[in-house]
């Protein structure tokens, strides 16, 4: 037997385990509830699937005719970018990567409310609980995704081209259209891909901003048919069976039928230098559409964070918050480090991609389906009015998964067998062999995996929302029922803390990893 086959089928197990039971026996379990195709062709859910559906199609418009200009403008700066100082734009469009959803929900509630921040410098903005409060903010959060997918592929077109064509007559509207246009539009299908399952899985968003009936959406009816009023199974599974068709369906065919794209050559050489005009505007836009998240860091926050009497009431809420975080990430990334073992050790085109596909196939599954199927899956040990810390933990480490995966993927290509096993035939343990060999690679990129998944593990609240009790109220949660009940100061203290942990979390990871880390911000799904 080979040094590395027992690791090989150590990681062979994890993997499968791991997916098995806390991805596949869900949707199954949630499938096989479905005794009557009646009950998903009913009136009632398709007026929801007809919301959701215009809701996510809206905001995804939106974010695609702000996000795709914006990533062409950012790319032909970075084209012509000699000095790199691209960086400074793409870094503030990071910025709401680090930003939770319930953060961002609260920020919203400051500006659009009649006594918020817009109304007080005589921006009239009233449209909060309302339909268009969710689009608004699902666009300005989506935007910069967007942007950084296009800008990626916008900055691999060559000057000669946009010369070429501007030299033959073509005005702007006609380079677009026959220069920019075939090789964004991969990045464009992705983007809209990822904007739209976003959208149609957003969860706290919709809830707080859409008022909670008022805008009711396909994830939103499944919390409110489990922990709202009469318990409603069967409409609660409608809901996630046409959640699974809508969002998990179109992600599966995408990714089979997405070519490998190439990384951009950061280190190429640039032709020309960019205007600053063009550098200072994109760099305006960059720093606007970050503006409304630190709404939450205004003085009212900083004077009730330090009061001793929300410092007490946050305490254990945040100690909570941070064992979540944790151990969400070690699940996530053990999953993710067996993905990637097994991928670099396949002899074959077909199960590289295999392995990298079901490493990646929970990003189309939302929080509160997965959520659904477990408690479906494991009623008997588990129950949402009870609480329970394991579901959370287990559904965030396999919701995150994706992330740390995509992370980790860039140093596959650098992967190579050999100089581990000639390290073990020269009589070196297997563990000794890798700490020497392969760890020096291995230790960044881990780092980094870890902390982005713990950083967006801080703020998730839709896990915790369906599987909390009185004794397990994480600060998500605690932020959610300030909100709720109209305690707008404290909620904007709390997501102060929360803003400024998860985003130092992960701006900490995307540097720390250097190269690799950076590669989570480009959109990264599948070889």
């Amino acid at each position: 037997m080979k040094p590395l086959r027992a690791l090989y089928w150590i990681a062979l197990g994890w993997f499968f385990s791991f997916f098995f039971f806390l991805i596949l026996v869900p949707l199954l379990h949630i499938l096989a509830q479905v005794t009557q195709w009646r009950m998903i062709f009913d009136p009632a859910i398709l007026a929801i699937v007809k919301i959701t559906v215009y809701q996510a199609t809206v905001s995804t418009a939106f974010s695609l005719g702000f996000g795709i200009p914006l990533g062409i403008w950012v790319g032909r700066i970075a084209a012509n970018d000699s000095r790199g100082h691209t960086k400074w734009i793409r870094g503030f469009l990071s910025v709401p990567f680090g930003v939770p959803t319930l953060v961002a929900a609260t920020a919203w509630v400051l500006l659009l409310g009649r006594s918020g921040y817009l109304a007080q410098l005589g921006i009239r903005a009233d449209f909060l609980y309302s339909f268009r409060a969710v689009v608004l903010a699902h666009t300005i959060f989506n935007i910069p995704w967007v942007a950084f997918l296009v800008s990626q592929s916008s900055e691999r077109i060559s000057d000669q081209a946009w010369e070429a064509a501007s030299t033959l007559g073509a005005n702007l509207g006609k380079r677009l259209r026959y220069v920019a246009l075939p090789a964004i539009w991969p990045a464009i299908i992705s983007a809209a891909s990822q904007v739209f399952a976003f959208c149609m899985m957003s969860f706290i968003l919709v809830m707080i901003l859409g008022g909670g009936p008022p805008i009711q959406t396909l994830e939103t009816s499944i919390y409110t048919n489990i922990r709202y009023g009469h318990l409603d199974l069967s409409q609660a599974i409608a809901c996630a069976v046409w959640e699974l068709v809508l969002t998990l369906g179109p992600w599966v065919i995408y990714v089979a039928l997405k070519n490998g794209e190439k990384l951009p050559d950061f280190k190429s050489q640039r032709a020309k230098r960019y205007s600053k005009f063009s550098f200072y505007g994109a760099l305006g836009v960059s720093v606007l559409l970050c503006a409304p998240y630190f709404s939450v860091l205004m003085r009212e926050s900083n004077r009730l964070l330090w009061s001793g009497k929300l410092l007490a009431e946050i305490s254990h809420p945040l100690i909570l918050s941070i064992k979540i975080a944790l151990l969400s990430g070690l699940g996530a990334l053990s999953f993710a480090l067996a993905a990637c073992f097994l991928s670099a050790s396949s002899r074959t085109r077909f199960t590289q991609n295999l392995f990298s596909w079901v490493a990646i196939l929970p990003t189309g599954i939302s929080v509160l389906v997965l959520g659904l199927g477990t408690w479906l899956a494991y009623g008997e040990w588990i129950d949402p009015f009870e609480g329970s810390l394991s579901a959370i933990i287990a559904i965030q480490s396999a919701l995150f998964s994706p992330v740390a995966f995509r992370v980790l993927w860039p140093i596959l290509n650098l992967y190579h067998p050999a100089p581990l096993e000639a390290a073990t035939t020269l009589g070196a343990s297997t563990l000794r062999a890798f700490y020497y060999v392969e760890w020096p690679r291995w230790r960044q990129p881990i780092v980094s995996a870890f902390a982005v998944v713990a950083g967006a593990s801080l703020g998730e609240v839709a896990a915790v929302s369906l599987f909390y009790n009185e004794n397990l109220i994480p600060l998500p949660l605690l932020i959610s029922r300030k909100l709720s009940q109209y305690q707008f100061e404290e909620a904007q203290a709390v997501s102060a803390c929360l803003l400024v942990i998860s985003s130092f979390i992960i701006f900490w990871a995307s540097t720390r990893g250097n190269a690799v880390g950076r590669r989570l911000f480009y959109g990264i799904t599948t070889k």
